[in-house]
C-alpha cells in the first residue's frame, strides 16, 4: 500500500503542473504576454512569474472626492521579447502613469553628488507611459495614480486601459471606478516629512524657489500638511528673534508664503522651523526669555494676518539619556511661548519628556503608557523612523496610517524626504515639472489616507452617540485598534494584516461614513494645542517633608507635582524613598515617582524588590523606567577610566546594591529593545558586581537585532580585559558586518591587548573603501599600541578623497576627534601633527582638536568610550 502511494504521488504532482502550465500557456496564447493586477504593497521583481489566475481584464477601485489612489498593472513577457510597451488610459478622472526607471535614468541617479544606491533603483518610478522592452520570461509594470478632485460627481465611472506592445495585439482592461459621495477630509494631525538637508538636493534644485514650490506642492498632493526643517542650513532664512519686527529674511518673505500658496500648510497645523536661536539659552549667548516671548507675540499677530502655521522649535536631535547638559539647557525654555520638539527613542521619552512639548518617538518603541504619560504632562507623541526605506511599500503604508491611528498619535514624519544614501522618497531630474516618486512615497500617501478615513469615521461615531449603527462602527474600530500592535519595521503580509485587508478596511470605513453621514467640518471642534506643564512648580523650593505630605494627597495633580519636585532635589530626597515606592502602584503618578527614585540614586536600594516586580509589567515604557531606577543603585564615576584594556576604574557600589544586578540580568532578556539597551547601559555602573552578567552579554551578541547586541557590547567593553571570553564572538560579529559597523571596534578597543586575536579581522577591513576606517585604526592602536595605526587614523581628517556618503564622511572625522579625546595623553605621538593641522583655516572640528591637545598637555586620559 505504501509503495503504491509513493508511485501515484509523483503522477498527481505532474498532472497538477501540466494543468497549471496549460492554464498559463492558454492565458498567453493569444498575445504572447500576460497582463495582471499586482498589489501596490509588494514590489514586483523582474523575475516574477504571475500565476494564471492573476491574468485580468478588469481593474476596479473606489476613492473619495479629493483623493488619489494607486493601482499597479503588471506585464509578463511569456513567449517572446516585448518591444515598446505602451499604456493608454481613458477615464473621466485624472490620472498619472509611471513605469520603472530605465538604465539611462539609473545612470543619472548613480552619478549624483550623493548618489542614490543601486539597491533602491527598483523602487523609483518615472512618469512615462512606455516601457522600452520586456525580455522574454521577465516582468515589468505600470503604476497608475488616479485622482478624483473635490468637485467630482459621485457615482460609477467606466473607462479602459489599453496595453499595447509593438507588433503584438493590444490588451484591453475595463476600468471600473466608484467615487464616494463625500470629500475625504485632511488629517487634523501633523504629517510632515523631514526636509532639513538641502546640501543633498541636486544642484539645479538648491536655491531654485520654483523647484522648492514644486516639492511643497508634491508633498501636499501626497496628503501631507506640514514639514520639518523649514529654513534649515539657509543663512538667508535665519530669523533674528532679538529684533522686533525681525529683519528681512527668506522665512517670512519666501518660505512661509511658498508653503501656504502650494497648499501644503494650514493655520492649525504646526511647522517645525530651524533657522533661529530660540533653543539657545541666555547663558550660552542666546536671546533672553523676554526677547523670545516678544518675538512669539509678534509672530502670533503676523500669523493671524497672513494665515501662517504655528512655528515649533526643534531641539537637540535624537538626544541620549541621561543628559544633564541638555536638562540644564532647556530648563529656561519652559518659560518661552514656543513649543519644543525633537526626534527621540523611548529612553529619551522617559528621561527627557518633561523638557519637550512634542516627542517624535522612533516607530515600534511607542506604548500605551508612554502616550498616557505624555498626555498627563501636556506633551504630544509623534513618530518617525530612520530604518524604513521607500522600497518597502507595505511598511510605509502601515506606519503612516494604521499605526499612527491605533496609538492616537498627533503626528508622523519620516527620515528623510530627500537626504543621503537611500533616504530619498522622491528623485528629481532637470527638465521635469515636479519630483518623481518612489513606490514608498506613493504608498505612504495610501497610509495617510487610511488615517483620514478612520478619522472621518470616528467623527461620525462621536456625532451620533445614540445610534446603534454608530455603536456598531465604534465596536469595529476598537476591535481593529486591538490588532494594530506590530512594530512597523516588522510588518509583512499576514502580520498583522493580509495585504487585501488594507483596502477592505478602508471600504468598510467608507460604508459606515456613507450610512452615518459625514460630519460637516464646522461641527468638528478645533484641535487643542497641547503645551508642556511645569508640574514641579507648585512644590519647587519646599522641603522634603512638605513634598512627602504632597505625595499622600487625594489630588493626583498634587501627588505628581510633589514627585517631580523630589526628582529635582535628587539625592537630597532620599528620605522620601519609601513614600515614592508606595506610588509605584499608581499608574497616574508612577512615572514621576520612578524619575525621582532614579535621581535619588544609590540610597534607593530598599526599593529593589518593587522595581524588580515592575520589570514584569506588560507595558515596555514602564519597564524602561524601572530599569533606569534599578541602575541608579550603581555608582557612576565622573569619568569611566581604563588603562591598557583593564576594567573600568572607579568607586564600587555599596554591597546592598547587589540586589539590582539580578533583575538587570533578567532585563537583558526583555522582548522590548529599549529595556535591553537600558539594562546594558546600567549594568556598567555596578563594577565588580556586573561580572555576573557576562554570559548574558555574550549571548546577546547572537541576537539578530542591533539594539540587543549593542547592549551586550556595552557590558563587555566596561569589563575590559576581564571579558576576554567574548572576543571570538565579537570577531565573528565583526566579520558578519564586514567591518561596516563601529560598535564592535569600539568594544575591541576597550578590551585592549586581550583582543589580540581580532587584529587580522580589523586589518582586513581597514581598507580605503571602508566607511569605518577610524574605528578600525583606533581599535588596532588600542590593541597593539603601534603609533602607525594612530597616524593613519589622524590622516583621515585631511584625506583628499572623501567618502561618497557625505554624512558618513563628516561623521568619521568627528569620530577621529572623539577617539583622540578618549585616548588623551596616550595619543601624544600625534599631538604635533594636530597642532600643524590647526594652522589651516580649512580644518574642521577645531574645538574638539584643541580639547585633545589640552588633555595631552595636562597628562589626562585615557577614558573608555562605550558603544
Amino acid at each position: 500500500m505504501k509503495s503504491q502511494a509513493w508511485t501515484i504521488l509523483p503522477l498527481l504532482w505532474l498532472l497538477v503542473l501540466l494543468s497549471s502550465w496549460c492554464q498559463w500557456s492558454c492565458a498567453a496564447t493569444d498575445s504572447g504576454y500576460i497582463v495582471f493586477e499586482h498589489s501596490i504593497l509588494e514590489q514586483l521583481p523582474q523575475d516574477y512569474v504571475p500565476a494564471p489566475s492573476t491574468s485580468t481584464k478588469k481593474i476596479a477601485c473606489s476613492l473619495a472626492r479629493g483623493q488619489y489612489k494607486s493601482v499597479c498593472v503588471g506585464i509578463h513577457a511569456a513567449k517572446t521579447d516585448l518591444d515598446v510597451v505602451r499604456l493608454q488610459i481613458e477615464s473621466d478622472l485624472g490620472s498619472r502613469v509611471y513605469r520603472p526607471i530605465d538604465a539611462e535614468t539609473a545612470a543619472i541617479l548613480a552619478a549624483l553628488k550623493d548618489p542614490m544606491p543601486e539597491w533602491i533603483h527598483h523602487a523609483c518610478l518615472d512618469e512615462n507611459n512606455a516601457i522600452a522592452s520586456i525580455p522574454k520570461g521577465t516582468t515589468s509594470y505600470f503604476w497608475i495614480t488616479l485622482h478624483a478632485d473635490e468637485a467630482a460627481v459621485p457615482g460609477t465611472y467606466s473607462g479602459r486601459i489599453l496595453v499595447q506592445p509593438a507588433g503584438n495585439p493590444a490588451s484591453e482592461l475595463i476600468l471600473d471606478l466608484v467615487v464616494y459621495p463625500f470629500v475625504l477630509r485632511r488629517a487634523r494631525i501633523v504629517y510632515a516629512p523631514f526636509m532639513d538637508e538641502p546640501q543633498y538636493l541636486p544642484e539645479f534644485v538648491r536655491g531654485n524657489d520654483e523647484w522648492i514650490a514644486r516639492i511643497f506642492r508634491d508633498m501636499g498632493e501626497h496628503s501631507h500638511n506640514s514639514m520639518i526643517g523649514l529654513g534649515h542650513r539657509d543663512a538667508a532664512a535665519f530669523v533674528d528673534v532679538s529684533v522686533i519686527p525681525p529683519p528681512a529674511n527668506r522665512t517670512f518673505e519666501v518660505l512661509l508664503p511658498l508653503v501656504r500658496q502650494s497648499g501644503l500648510t494650514r493655520f492649525d497645523i504646526p511647522v517645525i522651523h530651524y533657522a533661529h536661536r530660540m533653543t539657545v539659552p541666555e547663558h550660552e549667548g542666546g536671546p533672553t526669555v523676554a526677547q523670545k516671548n516678544r518675538f512669539m507675540a509678534w509672530y502670533d499677530s503676523a500669523r493671524k494676518a497672513c494665515g501662517w502655521p504655528e512655528l515649533v522649535a526643534y531641539g537637540s536631535d535624537e538626544p541620549q539619556y541621561p543628559n544633564p547638559k541638555l536638562q540644564k539647557r532647556y530648563e529656561s525654555f519652559r518659560e518661552v511661548r514656543m513649543r519644543l520638539a525633537t526626534a527621540m527613542n523611548a529612553r529619551a521619552a522617559y528621561g527627557l519628556g518633561d523638557l519637550h512639548d512634542i516627542w517624535i518617538v522612533f516607530g515600534g518603541q511607542i506604548t500605551s503608557e508612554m502616550c498616557a504619560e505624555a498626555e498627563r504632562l501636556g506633551a504630544e507623541v509623534w513618530t518617525y523612523s530612520y530604518n524604513l526605506y521607500p522600497s518597502s511599500p507595505l511598511n510605509e503604508r502601515y506606519f503612516a496610517g494604521l499605526y499612527v491611528w491605533a496609538y492616537g498619535l498627533k503626528g508622523h514624519t519620516t527620515w528623510h524626504h530627500y537626504a543621503q544614501d537611500g533616504y530619498k522618497h522622491v528623485w528629481m531630474r532637470e527638465g521635469d515639472n515636479r519630483p518623481m516618486p518612489l513606490v514608498g512615497w506613493e504608498t505612504r500617501r495610501e497610509g495617510i489616507d487610511d488615517y483620514r478615513y478612520l478619522q472621518m469615521l470616528e467623527d461620525c461615531v462621536a456625532a451620533n452617540p445614540d445610534e446603534s449603527l454608530a455603536a456598531e462602527a465604534g465596536g469595529w474600530l476598537e476591535a481593529l485598534r486591538g490588532r494594530i500592535t506590530t512594530d512597523p519595521h516588522e510588518v509583512k503580509s499576514g502580520r498583522p494584516l493580509a495585504l487585501e485587508e488594507y483596502d477592505l478596511i478602508r471600504a468598510k470605513a467608507a460604508d459606515y461614513i456613507e450610512r452615518l453621514g459625514p460630519v460637516p467640518p464646522e461641527q468638528i471642534p478645533p484641535q487643542p494645542v497641547s503645551h508642556l506643564k511645569d508640574e514641579a512648580k507648585s512644590f519647587r523650593g519646599k522641603s522634603v517633608q512638605e513634598c512627602m505630605a504632597g505625595l499622600a494627597s487625594d489630588d493626583v495633580s498634587v501627588r505628581r507635582a510633589a514627585a517631580w519636585a523630589l526628582f529635582e532635589m535628587g539625592p537630597e530626597a532620599a528620605r522620601a524613598t519609601n513614600a515614592l515606592v508606595y506610588l509605584l502602584d499608581d499608574p497616574r503618578v508612577r512615572m514621576p515617582a520612578l524619575r525621582a527614585l532614579e535621581a535619588i540614586g544609590p540610597p534607593i536600594y530598599p526599593a529593589a524588590a518593587k522595581l524588580a516586580a515592575l520589570l514584569r509589567h506588560p507595558d515596555g515604557y514602564v519597564r524602561v523606567g524601572a530599569t533606569f531606577a534599578l541602575g541608579a543603585m550603581g555608582s557612576t564615576p565622573p569619568n569611566l577610566k581604563w588603562l591598557n584594556g583593564s576594567r573600568i576604574l572607579g568607586p564600587q557600589p555599596v554591597p546592598e546594591s547587589r540586589a539590582a544586578v539580578e533583575p538587570l540580568r533578567l532585563a537583558l532578556k526583555d522582548e522590548f529593545g529599549p529595556v535591553v539597551i537600558v539594562a546594558g547601559q546600567q549594568l556598567v555602573r555596578f563594577g565588580e558586581f556586573a561580572k555576573a552578567a557576562l554570559p548574558e552579554a555574550i549571548e546577546l551578541l547572537e541576537h539578530p537585532k542591533w539594539e540587543y547586541w549593542v547592549a551586550g557590547l556595552k557590558i563587555i567593553a566596561a569589563m575590559g580585559a576581564e571579558a576576554k571570553a567574548a572576543v571570538p564572538k565579537i570577531v565573528e560579529l565583526y566579520e558578519t558586518k564586514q567591518g561596516q559597523d563601529p560598535y564592535m571596534a569600539v568594544t575591541l578597543a576597550a578590551l585592549g591587548p586581550s583582543a589580540a586575536e581580532a587584529i587580522p579581522a580589523l586589518e582586513r577591513y581597514a581598507t580605503p573603501s571602508s566607511s569605518y576606517l577610524a574605528d578600525a585604526y583606533h581599535a588596532l592602536f588600542c590593541i597593539r599600541g603601534q603609533t602607525a595605526d594612530l597616524e593613519k587614523m589622524v590622516k583621515l581628517l585631511t584625506r583628499s578623497t572623501p567618502l561618497p556618503n557625505l554624512a558618513r564622511d563628516q561623521q568619521e572625522k568627528k569620530d577621529v576627534v572623539g577617539y583622540l579625546n578618549a585616548l588623551g595623553v596616550t595619543a601624544a605621538p600625534v599631538a604635533d601633527e594636530i597642532r600643524a593641522m590647526l594652522k589651516s583655516k580649512e580644518i574642521k572640528n577645531r574645538e574638539g582638536l584643541e580639547a585633545f591637545l589640552e588633555k595631552v598637555d595636562a597628562g589626562e586620559g585615557p577614558y573608555v568610550r562605550l558603544p
